[in-house]
């Protein structure tokens, strides 16, 4: 395993997403106040324990959110950030607002003012079931990198983690929660970044953002080079050796590469 002094970790993770179950995350309260529906809360994020991340757009490691990773943000772009329901993709929603914050705290604590409009009337009966769970886009700022030598509980694979210490969020709201294929109970919070970005692509390619999607195509060209062929090779020269090795070393998440 690289360490850091070898491969200092350059960040790439620019609007990513991470959802949680539902629940906590989101509570409905109804309210009889003219032009409001009712108030939203809940929290979108888990602070202080490990996820592990593995698609094409950032690759595959282990993060941690610290609990102080999203106060700046709140404290200076609180007024810049949208509650959308599912990211804008609902195609009978879509980027339309669901209302004003009322509160946000660095926990990612939140109170939403629902508007009255059709749209959110829609969304009430999954609301008050309890059916959603809440997930938000960031972009990770800074981050803590360490590449583990010892098994641990949290890492028994001693994947690379990432600890982000800044998140800027951009929107967040309630969600459906598609569970892991064979994921516990015991999942609080996952990636949905590589759900997103290619519901965007497909759906509405003016929100996706160009970045992202350059991450995307070259993680995918990157595999596709490295499938298996049917033919059987010939040995290896010293160079060519050489190539494979280096093939390998960028086989590393985009965001664990040097500039």
């Amino acid at each position: 395993m690289a360490t850091t002094e070898q491969n200092p970790v350059r960040l790439h993770q620019q609007g990513v997403v991470r959802a949680s179950r539902g629940g906590e995350s989101v509570r409905f309260e109804a309210d009889d106040r003219d032009g409001f529906l009712g108030v939203l809360r809940g929290r979108f994020a888990s602070f202080g324990e490990w996820t592990e991340i593995n698609n094409k757009l950032e690759g595959h490691f282990m993060e941690q959110i610290s609990e102080r990773a999203l106060s700046k943000s709140v404290a200076e772009s609180r007024d810049r950030i949208r509650v959308l329901f599912h990211h804008g993709l609902d195609p009978s929603i879509g980027m339309k607002v669901l209302g004003p914050i009322r509160a946000l705290e660095p926990d990612s604590s939140y109170e939403v003012d629902l508007i009255d409009t059709d749209y959110n009337r829609n969304l009430l009966p999954g609301l008050q079931a309890g059916l959603y769970g809440a997930s938000f886009r960031f972009d990770a700022v800074k981050h803590e990198p360490n590449y583990p030598r010892e098994r641990s509980d949290h890492n028994p694979s001693m994947l690379p983690e990432s600890v982000v210490t800044e998140a800027r969020v951009k929107e967040f709201g309630p969600t459906p929660f598609p569970a892991y294929a064979g994921a516990s109970a015991s999942v609080t919070m996952r990636s949905l970044t590589d759900e997103i970005a290619l519901a965007e692509l497909l759906g509405s390619p003016s929100m996706f953002e160009p970045e992202s999607l350059r991450v995307m195509l070259e993680a995918v060209a990157l595999r596709a080079d490295q499938e298996p062929s049917d033919d059987t090779p010939e040995p290896a020269s010293r160079d060519t050796q050489q190539e494979v090795s280096t093939t390998q070393a960028e086989e590393q998440p985009l965001w664990m590469l040097q500039p």
